[in-house]
């Protein structure tokens, strides 16, 4: 048995473990073993493989796991002086007296040569048949080689396939853990409140700033029209256009095109939105303000090609200018 091998191995797990009772505790282990993830990753590996091979490679490259850490010692020169001593019989005996010899061999590879040289083979045609042996064992080595390879490069495919499948199952119970952690916060801090408006912003980070800081939320948009003095521009003005790269439901709710959509309305100016893309649930800005919206990519593109600057130009030039037209149209 190679006890380097078997060593590593229990040195590789051993440290893991140790790391993880290190910071955690004894107890702390069993939240890192779970019966469903070593299923996907261990079980998925080996099943694409399975997917990938015959049944004979597959079990062959199971059962060449046992050669990692087993030993295999040729002492060169006890099968040089054996060589020796099967030629020495062969001459003082004969060719047919190796028979006998050959059976105590337990190489199994000199052995069949043995065996060839006292059926009378002919030397050129033995030596051809021995190196084809040894091609067809380096063949079985690389197919072993290979089955383990595999399971290298699938191991870590399925461990992040579990891990997606774990993070999924957590974002379904997100929500519920942000409620808990509010109350618990509403507890200890009078300025908690979830349902504030701006809360949500940043992933909660809105809440976060409300109840632990002396801060206050206010509207993104709000400041800028405030800063830019938006209002006193638009007084005078005919149409209105705005936009974003994607116009969606969240948009209706209360993002920067809207805010100046009811920045407008207040002087009964339409409104028009241009945008790269446009969602379905976009129709909700038409009841923020939005009088229409459209999207200004002319054909099917990939969001590389559709940001480049000169891309994006004239996309918008030729949208802006077709709606134009449309709305001289009318008006004439």
């Amino acid at each position: 048995m190679d006890i380097a091998s078997l060593l590593g191995l229990i040195l590789c797990f051993g440290m893991v473990i140790f790391g993880i009772i290190n910071n955690a505790g004894v107890g702390g282990v069993k939240y890192f073993f779970d019966a469903a993830s070593a299923i996907i990753t261990f079980g998925g590996a080996f099943a694409a493989i399975l997917a990938s091979t015959t049944m004979a490679d597959f079990v062959g490259g199971l059962k060449s796991f046992s050669l990692a850490i087993k030993t295999t010692s040729f002492d060169v020169t006890a099968i040089i002086r054996k060589i020796i001593d099967l030629s020495n019989v062969a001459r003082k005996e004969g060719l047919l007296s190796l028979e006998e010899a050959a059976g105590d061999l337990e190489d199994e590879f000199l052995k069949k040569g043995i065996l060839l040289v006292v059926d009378g083979t002919d030397p050129e045609l033995v030596r051809a048949i021995m190196e084809t042996e040894l091609v067809s064992m380096n063949d079985r080595h690389k197919s072993n080689i290979s089955f383990w390879e595999d399971v290298a490069t699938m191991g870590p495919a399925w461990g992040m396939i579990g891990t997606l499948i774990g993070l999924v199952l957590m974002i379904q119970n997100m929500d519920d853990w942000l409620l808990r952690y509010a109350g618990l916060a509403k507890k200890h801090y009078r300025k908690a409140d979830e349902n504030y408006p701006g809360t949500g912003a940043a992933g909660g980070l809105g809440f976060a700033f409300l109840t632990f800081t002396n801060a206050v939320l206010e509207s993104g948009i709000k400041i800028i029209l405030t800063e830019t003095q938006l209002e006193k521009h638009i007084q005078q003005a005919d149409i209105v256009i705005t936009g974003e790269g994607r116009l969606d439901g969240q948009t209706a709710m209360g993002k920067a095109p809207v805010g100046v959509a009811e920045l407008a309305k207040k002087y009964s100016i339409p409104v028009i939105a241009f945008a790269g893309s446009v969602t379905e649930d976009a129709k909700n800005c038409n009841q923020r303000g939005i009088d229409a919206f459209f999207s200004i990519l002319r054909e099917i593109t990939t969001l590389e090609e559709a940001m480049q600057p000169e891309n994006a130009k004239n996309n918008l030039r030729d949208t802006a200018e077709q709606v134009f037209r449309l709305i001289y149209m009318r008006k004439a």
